[in-house]
């Protein structure tokens, strides 16, 4: 044999890679034998990678646009496409086009379709990335343009908060992106929500969504004091409403069912409703008073109480003596002597507490009042409202003379359950002779009184009363009781709901449209300082309050859009002349709108006329004006709103698609010459 047990064996090379059949090899191939991390990158610009990453972007847009749908362009791109996890899905994606034509350097002349047509891809990517995900180099706004106003402020989508110490003008300036605070609900979140309510019908997702009461987000300092953000409503109502709290004062809760004609369109609707203790709530047909005084047991008495058989056409009075315990004292028959001349009249009376003589005076008797713009009670004869008694009460002297010491007049109001203290330990009220005690034959009138009272053992009495019928209903009342009341013309069902221990003023949460989320209140709950003494206050959008800081000082805090000016920036300005609202042929529906606008420009080139529609948008000092939407206001006139952008990365977006074409072309003319040179030449 040739060979023998001592000739050294030599390492084998690797095998080359095979191609396939038609020639292809995969990334992976040609990083075999290679650097570590070549390897890792043959990995990730194989074939399944970019499967893997385009599945995973195409799962996520086609989420994304039900996202949108549910909350807005501006909130979709804040949680999705912004978002860390979307750009590392983004960046994977590039990687794998980068890597796929690294791999096979040095190229071939039959590989330059390919390579171009990479180049393209990832020449349009860097556009995006150029552009800035968040907003930070890319101008993305509205700007609102009323007819005949010049326009240059954009308010961008994120918010400023300004404070001003009035005493020092000490400022302090924030901006920050308030539906970063809103808890919104994450992506995965709201993925699991959809699989859920499209399979079981449960839902993980309660709209609206509200930002966690323990949120605790430094945003600046004003004076040595921080300034927390604490909570977020981003679609509210414009006005604080009560709500439950943990401290604050007690509060009952009411709904209100309307049905009838006298309601129009609203009949049929019911409205719930917070009353705090100590308040009172005019609803029109409705006037609820929450007492803060507790009521008397004695004065619960005073409805099965009678009339003396010698009272006069007014009803009585009532004195009451130590009004912690509740003792009525006398009953004193109002015999007044009226006449069509005057309501003038007065009588004595004797006290039962030490019989002295009580000398009350009447001074005025309004059966039917209303109250003019200074409050003071005006006679009226077309409507039946709340009666009222003008009297004075005087004592004798102590000297034992006969003068009297008169004390300040009262006016007492025969719906009025609740005494008056007229001296020390000496209470009054006026019992109407109808009003106290109902009058079932009569129609009730258009407005209806609930008096809420408190009892000193813990339990609650409602009266319910009108001018015309006087008190329908009076006694305790728990959660869970109902009245209705006809007014002839309609009628109003109230529904004792529950007692609120503790209630605060809060925005109310409102589900919006995606596409109408703008036009709801946003809210801010600040905290100004730590400790016990930080002060909570709500702070809706574009309005400005007066704070108190914990030093006693005063702070101006204004919290708004953060705002973008054209002119500075741009060197340009817009007025909405005219704006034309075409209408589809033979229908009523919108068209198109379009705006006629004069452009004004800082420096000192004439002004120009422009039109902008949804199809043509205006390209001006590097920006862009689309139009977007507009409102028709009162006096006949257009407000028009334009969405205003700047995309830095715009051209390499067209050259990207510039070589993506030329790379496909390239393909293509490369892959017929190739196949013309390996057709066989035609027989002889």
């Amino acid at each position: 044999m040739s060979d023998n047990n001592n000739t050294p064996v030599q390492p084998s090379e690797p095998a080359a890679p095979v191609a396939g059949p038609s020639g292809f090899r995969t990334s992976r191939s040609h990083t075999q034998g290679r650097h570590p991390l070549i390897q890792i990158l043959g990995y990730l610009s194989s074939m399944w990678s970019a499967a893997i990453m385009l599945g995973l972007l195409i799962v996520v847009t086609g989420i994304a646009t039900y996202y949108e749908r549910d909350f807005g362009r501006v909130i979709t791109a804040h949680v999705v496409y912004q978002s860390w996890w979307f750009n590392t899905i983004f960046a994977l994606l590039a990687i794998n086009i980068f890597g796929a034509a690294a791999v096979r350097f040095p190229w071939t002349k039959r590989q330059a379709g390919f390579v171009i047509t990479h180049a393209g891809l990832l020449t349009v990517m860097l556009g995006f990335a150029i552009a800035g995900g968040d907003g930070a180099r890319r101008l993305d706004g509205m700007l609102a343009a009323p007819q005949g106003e010049p326009a240059r402020l954009i308010e961008l989508n994120r918010e400023v908060l300004n404070l001003v110490v009035e005493e020092t003008g000490q400022r302090s300036s924030v901006a920050f992106r308030v539906t970063d605070y809103a808890n919104y609900p994450s992506f995965l979140r709201y993925t699991a929500d959809m699989i859920l309510r499209n399979t079981t019908g449960h839902r993980l997702i309660h709209e609206p969504e509200v930002s966690p009461a323990n949120q605790r987000v430094k945003l600046t300092e004003i004076a040595g004091h921080p300034v927390f953000l604490r909570r977020v409503v981003d679609t509210a109502a414009a006005q604080l409403a009560w709500a439950p709290a943990s401290e604050g004062p007690s509060a009952v809760r009411m709904r209100l069912d309307f049905h009838g004609e006298a309601f129009g369109p609203e009949s049929g609707r019911s409205q719930q409703i917070v009353v705090p203790r100590g308040q009172r709530l005019d609803m029109g047909p409705m006037v609820i008073s929450h007492h803060q005084r507790t009521l008397p047991p004695a004065i619960q008495q005073l409805f099965a109480l009678p009339l003396p058989e010698d009272s006069g056409p007014l009803g009585d009075l009532i004195i009451l003596i130590d009004y912690e315990h509740e003792q009525i004292l006398q009953q004193v028959p109002l015999q007044f002597q009226l006449n069509d001349e005057s309501n003038s009249d007065s009588m004595q009376i004797q006290t039962i507490r030490d019989g002295d003589p009580f000398q009350v005076a009447l001074l005025d008797y309004f059966p039917e009042v209303e109250f003019n713009e200074q409050g003071q009670p005006r006679p009226v004869s077309d409507e039946p409202l709340a009666p009222l008694l003008a009297l004075r009460l005087g004592f004798a002297g102590d000297d034992g003379s006969e003068e009297i010491n008169w004390l300040s007049p009262m006016i007492l109001d025969g719906l009025n359950f609740l005494p008056n203290q007229i001296i020390d330990n000496m209470w009054v009220l006026w019992r109407h002779p109808t009003l106290w005690k109902g009058l079932p034959d009569q129609e009730r009138g258009l407005v209806s009184h609930l008096d809420f009272f408190h009892l000193s053992n813990g339990e609650h009495f409602l009266i319910r009363s009108s001018t015309v019928s006087g008190v329908s209903h009076r006694g305790l009342v728990e959660p869970g009781w109902k009245n209705e009341a006809n007014m002839g013309v309609g009628e109003i069902i109230t529904h004792f709901e529950a007692y609120l221990p503790h209630v605060a003023r809060e925005p109310r949460r409102v589900v919006m449209d995606a596409m109408m989320r703008d036009r709801a209140a946003n809210w801010i709950e600040l905290q100004i300082g730590e400790g016990p003494d930080a002060q909570r206050h709500w702070l809706r959008r574009n309005t400005a309050e007066t704070l108190r800081l914990p030093t006693g000082q005063e702070v101006l805090v204004t919290y708004g859009r953060q705002q973008y000016d054209l002119l500075d920036r741009h060197g340009f300005e817009i007025t909405l002349q005219r704006f034309i609202n075409e209408k589809d042929p033979g229908g009523q529906g919108n068209a198109t709108y379009t705006s006629l606008v004069r452009v004004r420009y800082a420096d000192s080139r004439p002004a120009v006329q422009a039109e902008i529609s949804m199809n043509e948008p205006l390209h001006e000092g590097g920006v862009t004006l689309y139009q977007t939407a507009r409102a028709e206001q009162p006096d006949g006139t257009f407000v028009s709103f334009f969405t205003v952008a700047q995309d830095r990365g715009r051209p390499f977006k067209y050259l990207g698609s510039l070589l993506l074409v030329a790379g496909i072309l390239t393909m293509y003319f490369m892959k017929a010459k190739g196949r013309r040179k390996r057709s066989p030449p035609p027989a002889a």
